[in-house]
């Protein structure tokens, strides 16, 4: 018995090794012959390192763009800010101080001077330029002062705003409002892009300070 096992032992071996002989024959008698691709070992499948967003560009904040750091806050509209007054500014009660209800009266009026322009800027309808090339003038030469009126006009209704309302939570709402109305300035068309679009960063940047304090 243990001489058969070793027989054949011996007989895979030599065939092994007749196995490799010609392997060795073949590749020099046929130099040219496809070769099968090794795998590539685990250093070729490294994934690329990460890159550090602390000192990676934004593409986003590129040179010559001018995009917004919120952007959930839309550009104001007739009906926002109906809105944003049903919801922030406070009626004038009969047990107010006088202070208070000549401040709220003046912020009432404030606001509606800014819903005046607003509603004229998108409502309005354009005259017809062929037909009526005067009144088309007109109307272009209001809208676009009403336009260029809109971010001093929030600036008086915050003014009075920030003096009714002194905390943090109160005064966060008016600054949302200050960005909207710079995107909405920033939509119109032949206003003043690079005043519209420094009034609008001037109005982030106010809100980021604001967020930043919390």
């Amino acid at each position: 018995m243990h001489t058969a096992k070793m027989k054949v032992a011996t007989l895979l071996a030599v065939g092994f090794l007749g196995a490799v002989g010609l392997g060795v024959v073949f590749a020099a008698e046929h130099p040219n012959a496809p070769t099968i691709a090794v795998a590539p070992t685990q250093d070729d499948d490294k994934p690329d390192p990460e890159t550090d967003p602390k000192t990676t560009p934004d593409p986003k904040w590129a040179k010559g763009s001018t995009p917004t750091a919120f952007p959930e806050i839309p550009a104001i509209t007739s009906k926002s800010l109906t809105d944003f007054e049903q919801k922030h500014i406070e009626p004038i009660f009969v047990g107010d101080p006088p202070l208070r209800k000549l401040l709220k009266m003046k912020l009432q009026r404030a606001v509606q001077k800014l819903a005046d322009a607003l509603d004229y800027v998108e409502n309005t309808k354009e005259p017809d330029s062929a037909t009526n090339p005067i009144a088309f003038s007109n109307f272009h030469d209001k809208r676009l002062r009403l336009c260029t009126s809109l971010p001093s006009l929030m600036i008086e209704a915050q003014t009075i705003a920030f003096e009714l309302y002194p905390t943090a939570e109160s005064r966060r709402p008016w600054l949302v409002l200050k960005v909207a109305v710079g995107k909405r300035v920033e939509l119109i068309r032949h206003a003043p892009r690079d005043e519209a679009q420094a009034a609008r960063l001037d109005a982030e940047i106010e809100l980021a300070r604001h967020d930043q304090k919390k």
